[in-house]
């Protein structure tokens, strides 16, 4: 994924990465890029792709369909077996039984081992780990999923994303994958980028947290949430304002009482029998 947003591009996000791809093509043997999800138009039954005014650049191959590079390094010979991302399953499992056994893979599909966001959803990925290990290959690498991962029995890796892209990213490292096809090995490079920070402020310590975090959060994206009124918002923002954080975004979010036991009686309805929970409710009709 060259670009985050396939309907539309900014101006100046094109040119920069244009700009940079320039100086990249004119250092290295060859750049190949790799069509995902997010550079082609979104349901217009269509091959239109952000990555097509990049094909005139020198050293590249833009990667649209199925295909296959022989590397060659010294006396060494490795074979690139390349997998873009395809809408439908059935194309992507024809497209694997074309991959070489021993080959290296790189592809844009999903995997359904892979999970996403902070509470490591799963979701159907479009092949598995199982469809994979026939293939014998020296290494996998795949992307698609924005969450890094290993799967180190099967020499599989998902690199994930460059960078944090929204609230859900926190706390997550993003970087690159580098493989020497001559030794067999993999490593990662973590890289630094701008960070996201979700903050609760209900006591003096979360606060006493918050401002020792400070020099952590420069250049990064902030969320806090009152949770009490004892804390003063404008005071927050003068802390954020003089950490030189990208943006914050304050805001109250203070239950109510009957929320709370709202909360508190499903919980005990999740967890009892149904007599106590009738009891509670009770309880509960007669307070309101």
């Amino acid at each position: 994924d060259m670009f985050h947003h396939p309907r539309s591009i900014m101006t100046q996000t094109y040119q920069r990465v244009y700009e940079a791809l320039e100086v990249v093509c004119s250092s290295i043997d060859q750049l190949i890029l790799l069509k995902g999800n997010h550079d082609q138009a979104l349901f217009q039954n269509t091959r239109a792709t952000a990555l097509y005014p990049l094909k005139n650049l020198p050293n590249i191959s833009i990667v649209l369909d199925q295909d296959e590079i022989l590397l060659k390094h010294k006396n060494e010979e490795a074979v690139l077996s390349l997998l873009p991302f395809m809408e439908n399953k059935n194309d992507i499992k024809k497209g694997l039984n074309h991959v070489k056994s021993g080959s290296i893979l790189m592809s844009h599909c999903g995997l359904s081992e892979g999970v996403i966001g902070p509470n490591e959803i799963s979701i159907d990925g479009a092949l598995s780990l199982h469809d994979l290990r026939p293939l014998n290959l020296k290494v996998g690498i795949f992307g698609h999923y924005h969450k890094p991962q290993t799967f180190v029995d099967d020499n599989i890796f998902i690199c994930g994303g460059l960078t944090q892209l929204n609230m859900l990213d926190r706390g997550e490292k993003r970087g690159v994958i580098i493989y020497d096809s001559a030794t067999n090995e993999t490593k990662r490079v973590w890289l630094k980028g701008p960070q996201f920070h979700l903050f609760e402020l209900d006591d003096k310590k979360s606060l006493a947290d918050l401002k020792q975090r400070l020099p952590d959060l420069k250049d990064g994206y902030v969320r806090v949430l009152l949770k009490t009124k004892t804390i003063v918002k404008d005071q927050i923002i003068e802390w954020l304002e003089k950490a030189e954080v990208r943006a914050h975004q304050i805001r109250h979010a203070i239950q109510q009482e009957a929320e709370v036991r709202n909360q508190a009686l499903t919980a005990k309805l999740l967890g009892s029998g149904l007599e106590d929970c009738l009891c509670d409710y009770v309880d509960h009709v007669s307070v309101d």
